[in-house]
């Protein structure tokens, strides 16, 4: 059954637009009310009637990463915040952990760097590539990254991706892992260009560090 819009809300035939509306608020933490709904309002009477026939909006998505083996994955899921559980999206094009990935303006999910199962030296990468939740499909039409690195960090601010620091072979070595360095080097992203251009460097070089953006109001 086809999902109806009824203003800014998507519901289905039957269920309270209201009742949607107010869930809703709650679950982002908007409302101005002293309590919160009950759960059960929203987990019993809402979410089981609710379907959604384009990308859903405000959901959380986990790519790559490494499993109890240490094996690199292609492996992508979906917290759907509406029904409260993870989903299975369709894999990545390569296997990558260690890699970061952001939002872009336009809504689908840029995921840059990494390694694959060659591992943590010969199996650095410099490529990207873009998921579209509207078609539900992965693309590697998409400019790489400068300079091949995992553990670095990704965000999205004013249009822009940045990549930060990182591990990487010192330039132009051999695949040895002593000659693996922790970088301060950064790059900017430009979707509308797909172009990855050199940003200013880290003050201290870091891999593993977390990178938050937050837009001015």
């Amino acid at each position: 059954m086809a999902a109806r819009q009824r203003g800014t809300q998507w519901t289905e035939e039957g269920v309270s637009s209201k009742l949607c509306w107010l869930a809703s608020d709650d679950r982002k933490g908007n409302s101005s009310r002293s309590t919160s709904l009950p759960p059960a309002l929203f987990s019993q009477m809402i979410a089981p009637f609710l379907h959604f026939d384009g990308p859903m909006p405000g959901q959380l998505y986990v790519l790559g990463g490494r499993d109890n083996a240490q094996n690199p994955l292609d492996v992508v899921e979906m917290f759907d915040a509406w029904h409260g559980r993870w989903v299975t999206c369709p894999a990545m094009t390569v296997r990558r952990a260690g890699c970061a990935a952001a939002a872009l303006p336009d809504g689908r999910l840029l995921v840059a760097g990494g390694y694959d199962e060659k591992g943590i030296v010969g199996g650095v990468l410099g490529s990207c590539e873009v998921f579209d939740p509207a078609s539900q499909v992965w693309s590697r039409n998409c400019a790489g990254l400068r300079r091949a690195r995992w553990g670095h960090g990704c965000a999205e601010l004013g249009g822009l991706v940045y990549a930060v620091g990182g591990c990487a072979l010192i330039a132009g070595s051999i695949p040895r892992e002593e000659l693996m360095e922790t970088l301060r080097a950064c790059e900017v992203y430009d979707p509308s260009a797909d172009t990855w251009s050199p940003a200013a460097s880290l003050n201290v070089a870091r891999a593993g560090a977390r990178l938050v953006a937050i837009a001015g109001g």
